[in-house]
């Protein structure tokens, strides 16, 4: 009686999840914009947490640089290693802060008086700038009236609004403005705020990261049986491997562009060389389409100034980009992601349409990680069935039957390495444990 109260229970609760799990995606399909301002409102609330976890990420190798060179040092030669180590740990911390404090406020120091400079030099020329434009497109046209005509008449009424959006349309919205202008403020006051939260939050990680750690797979052993624990362990190092790695990466190599492009167009001699090379790093910290959107504004200011210096920093841009893509980032950040050009597209797409521009920062190292599930899982599904794991093996057959059985011996294309399987012990071809434990 018990077993059959216990089979009924069983049914009865996976009827009611199934029914509740309906319920929920049926409600979520038919309202996607309120579902999408649920979860920006969730990760608004949460943001100095996630604030807190990039930095973290960001000044981890500073740290750990540290604590190998120097502290390590410490431990061994102290009589009280526990204390020296925590006080190395310390130290640590203070140095990458130091460290990254210094990074910001030098690029700051040299970029922003230089950026502000270029953008009131821009402002006050652009009537100069505007008119020569101007002359250089009529004078192309001259051999086609009527297009001439409505190109000046459409340069004209361009201008016209422009004079008056910086006059006196901009004196008549004034109270517009001003409420612009605290809206702002207050975005900026709550995003100090938030930096300031992440920052401390940071701290904290680096200092007890080996025991949030311990927490998080004390918590997975205790919830999970021990395959399901393994492969979220495995997929635990997979996400922190991913997002280090391009977060690390990805600036380092923006930040490289960035420089690249600034003596480029000084060697060259083309204008608004701060500003443009700020616009081009930042830009280029999205994959693929960020070249791209960094590139065509700048083309655009560069064209009012001077159009074959535009031809020349298109060309400059193009070699530049074919750099970082073969060179730079395969040095920098190596195999990190492991997506195709396609996956790649993808992702930004897909992310970049749902959250915006920081989906399509994220993007990329999300879906590597969301890949990586679906490959191991797919994986796991064909090593129980005896087939074979590479796709190769799948381009000319018709039926299942043509499948090749794969040796016992054979290891598996996307198996894990040596340490991976120390340490996850994934399930071998016959259905066992690699540390013993009984398939499930």
């Amino acid at each position: 009686m018990k077993r059959g109260t216990n089979k009924y229970l069983h049914w009865g609760l996976t009827a009611f999840f199934v029914i509740l799990a309906s319920i929920i995606a049926y409600v979520v399909l038919n309202n996607l914009p309120g579902f999408f301002s649920v979860i920006s409102s969730f990760f608004a609330i949460v943001a100095p947490i996630l604030i807190g976890v990039l930095f973290a990420y960001l000044l981890n190798p500073l740290v750990k640089m540290f604590e190998q060179v120097v502290v390590t040092s410490m431990v061994e030669k102290s009589k009280k290693p526990e204390r020296t180590k925590k006080l190395g740990r310390a130290l640590a911390i203070l140095f990458a802060l130091v460290i990254g404090g210094i990074i910001l406020y030098g690029l700051f120091y040299m970029v922003l008086p230089q950026l502000y400079e270029t953008v009131a030099s821009l402002v006050n020329s652009l009537p100069f700038y505007f008119e020569k434009a101007r002359a250089w497109i009529l004078d192309l046209l001259k051999n086609n009236e009527s297009l001439q005509e409505s190109v000046q008449s459409l340069l004209d009424n361009l201008y016209d609004n422009v004079q008056k959006l910086l006059g006196d349309d901009l004196i008549t919205n004034l109270q517009t403005v001003m409420v612009g202008m605290t809206n702002f403020g207050v975005a900026v006051v709550r995003t100090v705020f938030n930096i300031v939260l992440g920052l401390v939050a940071s701290v904290y990680m680096l200092w007890s990261k080996e025991k949030f750690q311990a927490h998080a797979k004390r918590l997975i052993v205790a919830i999970f049986r021990p395959r399901t624990a393994d492969r979220l362990l495995h997929l635990g190092r997979e996400a922190n491997r991913i997002f280090s790695g391009f977060a690390v990466g990805k600036i380092l190599e923006s930040i490289l562009i960035g420089i690249l492009c600034y003596i480029g167009m000084l060697i060259l001699g083309l204008p608004f060389a701060v500003l443009i090379s700020v616009v081009i790093g930042v830009t280029n910290l999205i994959p693929m389409f960020g070249p791209i959107i960094g590139a065509v504004p700048s083309t655009l200011l560069i064209l009012i100034v001077n159009p074959l210096q535009a031809l020349y920093f298109v060309i400059f841009v193009i070699v530049l980009q074919q750099l970082d893509g073969n060179v730079i980032g395969p040095k920098i950040l190596g195999d990190s992601i492991g997506l195709s050009g396609f996956w790649v597209l993808f992702s930004i797409t897909v992310f970049g349409n749902l959250f915006g521009v920081i989906g399509m920062l994220l993007g990329v190292p999300l879906f590597a990680l969301i890949y990586i599930i679906v490959r191991d899982t797919v994986n796991a599904s064909l090593a129980k069935k005896n087939r074979p794991l590479a796709a190769d093996d799948y381009y000319d057959i018709e039926t299942v039957g043509e499948l090749a059985v794969p040796h016992a011996e054979e290891e598996p294309t996307d198996a894990p390495t040596k340490t991976d399987t120390e340490e996850a012990a994934p399930e071998s071809a016959d259905g066992k444990h690699a540390e013993g434990h009984p398939k499930e």
